[in-house]
């Protein structure tokens, strides 16, 4: 249905290129063209050709009707969706490529209009990546701080985001895991107090994005998973026991309403393992 479509688009278009109408139907179809193979997770060439195709389109509107704004930010958006699609099939210059025009138009488009959604998300998705890309290519010491300012940047933006849209679960994650991110750089640079406050924070993130949406084991896994990762900057002891007891009482609660899947019992037999070794610190230290 949707090829038929696009081929009685390309029809038209061959006919009058210039028609906004139809540029912008053809768009439309490609996007929701993109969406069906991106989801699918089977076909990342055919998902980042829909997409790019896409683009082209939007791009001339956007410079055609260079005053209509909603051309503006769904470019901005397209070009987040390109950088995100073509990590599965590119090098990192094309992702990179389009991440910074994404970042560049939303930060225009933001001083225009404050509330886009369309322009946060690309704001904020890209300078997620730009952080990323800096310490993919470069481990020294220069690249990890380099990239300190990016990821506080990009929390601001999700931070925007979830004032525009609250209760997205998707922007939740996502916070939670720039916030990941941005404690293990500190851990690089060798901060591992500013390391577990960042790390401890996204575990929160997580944890009230669970509670948010109880039916989502997928979401609790994560939540205590990285909570798990969180104790570990704990030094052993009080703290760190009080910890893993409040992480196994709140696995507990999950696994009484059966969200818990059967796999992640290890987790929790971890968290009881982890405990243990507290315990015994915690009496070695008495004697």
């Amino acid at each position: 249905m949707v090829e038929e479509y696009l081929a009685q688009l390309n029809l038209r278009l061959s006919t009058d290129p210039t028609s906004v109408e139809q540029r912008w139907a053809r768009f439309s179809v490609l996007r929701i063209k993109w969406q069906t193979l991106f989801q699918q997770d089977q076909y990342p060439e055919a998902a980042l050709e829909a997409i790019r195709a896409a683009e082209k389109d939007i791009r001339f509107l956007a410079d055609a009707k260079p005053d209509t704004l909603r051309y503006k930010e769904e470019l901005a958006r397209t070009l987040s969706l390109i950088g995100w699609s073509a990590q599965e099939v590119s090098d990192r210059s094309l992702p990179d490529a389009a991440h910074r025009e994404a970042v560049a138009l939303a930060r225009t488009i933001l001083t225009e209009s404050p509330k886009s959604v369309n322009a946060s998300l690309a704001l904020a998705y890209g300078l997620q990546w730009n952080a990323m890309s800096v310490t993919a290519k470069d481990k020294t010491y220069e690249a990890y701080e380099t990239s300190v300012p990016l990821y506080k940047e990009a929390i601001l933006a999700f931070k925007n985001l979830a004032k525009l849209e609250p209760g997205n679960k998707g922007y939740a994650t996502d916070h939670a895991q720039v916030w990941y991110g941005l404690g293990q750089i500190y851990h690089e640079l060798g901060d591992d107090e500013e390391a577990f406050k960042a790390i401890r924070l996204s575990y929160y993130l997580l944890q009230d994005a669970s509670d948010a949406h109880p039916n989502d084991a997928n979401l609790h896994r994560r939540a205590y998973q990285l909570g798990l990762h969180t104790s570990e900057f704990l030094s052993f002891g009080e703290e760190r026991l009080a910890w893993l007891e409040r992480m196994k009482s709140r696995l507990k609660e999950i696994e009484a309403i059966g969200k818990l899947h059967p796999d992640d019992k290890t987790l929790i037999d971890e968290v009881d393992r982890q405990i243990g070794l507290n315990k015994d610190v915690i009496e070695t230290s008495k004697e």
